[in-house]
């Protein structure tokens, strides 16, 4: 009978012959962190990021809740850009008609996006990744981000074009898998360097 540790190390052999895990469908896992000097503002996608090193991501936020606390959370404390992903959580939980919602997310987004400016910040701003069966609602925000952006000349990072149509990015209809993120990664890096 076999110990454990030559099961263990028989185990890894079969891996590194047979390539397990390999190939196009392997769950993709970044250990590179983007430099700290660059903040994250958002909700549970931002959060569960391996992404950023400086990570103000918190499960279940709008846009207001963002809002509310970005003051302490991001100004006054020396960072060189912020990148701001949230929207998801306003879609989600829709109580008013949806133009109002978009138009206060809208709001919100660029009352963190003046802040962050005063500061001298970089401000990043992002389209969010598509949901489930309300990607009719997510255009429409993402059209305001985007508008948004245009006007004030901030930086945007369209995660939501590269990821529409492909199911096997999410785990559950929002959130992204480790393939998710990696085409989330590729995104971000077209508009920002992560050693910024």
């Amino acid at each position: 009978m076999k110990t454990p540790g030559a099961l263990l190390t028989a185990l890894l052999a079969f891996c590194f012959m047979t390539a397990c895990g390999a190939g196009g469908n392997a769950p993709y896992t970044s250990t590179t962190k983007a430099n700290p000097n660059i903040a994250f503002m958002g909700d549970s996608i931002t959060n569960r990021w391996s992404l950023p090193t400086t990570n103000f991501g918190i499960y279940g936020n709008t846009t207001a809740q963002m809002r509310a606390r970005f003051a302490g959370d991001v100004l006054g404390r020396g960072y060189k850009a912020v990148v701001i992903l949230g929207g998801t959580n306003d879609l989600l939980h829709i109580v008013e008609p949806t133009n109002q919602v978009i138009a206060q997310a809208a709001i919100n987004l660029q009352a963190m996006a003046a802040a962050a400016e005063a500061e001298n910040i970089q401000v990043v701003l992002c389209e969010i990744p598509p949901i489930d069966n309300i990607n009719d609602h997510v255009e429409s925000l993402n059209q305001a981000i985007v508008a948004l952006a245009e006007a004030h000349k901030y930086l945007v990072v369209d995660y939501y074009t590269p990821m529409a149509g492909h199911p096997e990015y999410f785990l559950d209809g929002v959130h992204p898998n480790d393939e998710g993120y990696a085409v989330m990664k590729a995104a971000f890096s077209k508009v920002l360097s992560i050693d910024y």
